[in-house]
């Protein structure tokens, strides 16, 4: 299953809304065939391990399947592949191990039903939680029918995001600042509120170093606004124009409308070891009146960055998906 996730991560940028999904065929402890479901609309991870696993001159009848994600088992107009249950059962495949259900209604405990109904032994639950964590994009694109929302902020040491005036160049060292490079490559919209668009005018593009814009993939551009109707609709709304990956760079507002809605998955926080005394806040009044209501970062790393320190966190840990 190792090796499975592995696979899997081969394409963390070319398939969504889809997920990420690796698989392996096995016999007497031989790798027959292995593959993963490498851009959106193309073959699915189980059906590339069965034609490696042909093309090598195997015959996966009575092999073992290794898979990250329960296989579909449905067909509609705008799925692109037949359900691979099918493809698994006429293969001959005599038991498939699973690393997480799928999320998707429409697969959800059907695919491993569909499977054990045609006499295959099937084990799940295998590094359920480090597939979950591959697919949190994935997970909450089908579940909750809006972009995954990557909140990011530069902060000092007691807490501010910008100076009295509004200044805020630079809160952060470089090597944070080539992070949040990366973080804008990897999204599809880069949001910020309109008051931290009238005061800064970023540029919200990818760069490098020098300040130059990059060539390649540059995120769409929003402005925000918490005054302008719930967050949830303009959310829906950015699903329904493909926006999967929203990153959120600000300001105060907006945070504070973030996490008082939950409408947020990913927090990244650069703090520099420097001080204000006095400053616009993070995220401002949350209404907790104490601490047993805190907002508690789940699964939290932290390292250093340069002089700063980078904590991640989210706002849901992963957990096992019930069939």
């Amino acid at each position: 299953m190792k090796r499975a996730l592995y696979l899997s991560e081969q394409a963390q940028t070319s398939v969504l809304p889809n997920p990420m999904v690796g698989a392996l065929l096995v016999r007497d402890g031989e790798v027959l065939g292995e593959g993963f479901h490498q851009e959106y609309g193309g073959r699915h991870a189980e059906e590339n391990a069965l034609m490696d696993c042909r093309l090598k001159g195997h015959d996966p009848a009575g092999a073992e399947m290794y898979v990250t994600l329960e296989p579909c088992s449905f067909t509609s107009r705008t799925k692109h592949n037949g359900p691979c249950t099918e493809k698994i059962i006429s293969a001959g495949i005599r038991r498939v191990v699973i690393a997480r259900a799928d999320p998707n209604p429409l697969v959800r405990g059907r695919g491993i039903s569909a499977l054990q109904k045609a006499g295959i032994s099937v084990e799940t639950g295998i590094m359920e939680e480090d597939a979950g964590s591959l697919n949190r994009i994935y997970e909450v694109l089908i579940q909750q029918k809006r972009p995954y929302v990557h909140l990011k902020a530069a902060l000092t040491m007691d807490g501010f995001i910008a100076a009295l005036d509004g200044s805020s160049k630079w809160i952060s060292c470089p090597e944070s600042r080539r992070r949040v490079m990366s973080f804008r490559r990897e999204s599809d919209a880069v949001a910020v509120g309109r008051g931290t668009w009238e005061a800064d005018n970023p540029s919200l593009t990818v760069r490098d170093d020098a300040g130059r814009e990059q060539e390649g993939h540059q995120p769409e551009k929003i402005i925000l606004s918490h005054r302008e109707g719930p967050l949830k609709n303009q959310l829906e709304q950015m699903r329904s124009r493909g926006i999967h990956r929203l990153l959120v760079e600000g300001g105060s507002g907006i945070f504070n409308a973030f996490f008082r809605s939950g409408l947020w998955d990913r927090l990244t926080v650069f703090q520099s070891p420097d001080f204000l005394g006095r400053g616009i806040p993070f995220c401002g009044d949350l209404g907790i009146g104490n601490m047993n209501q805190k907002v508690v970062l789940q699964d939290q790393e932290s390292r250093l960055c340069g002089r700063d320190t980078e904590i991640n966190g989210y706002r849901e840990a992963v957990g096992c998906l019930q069939v």
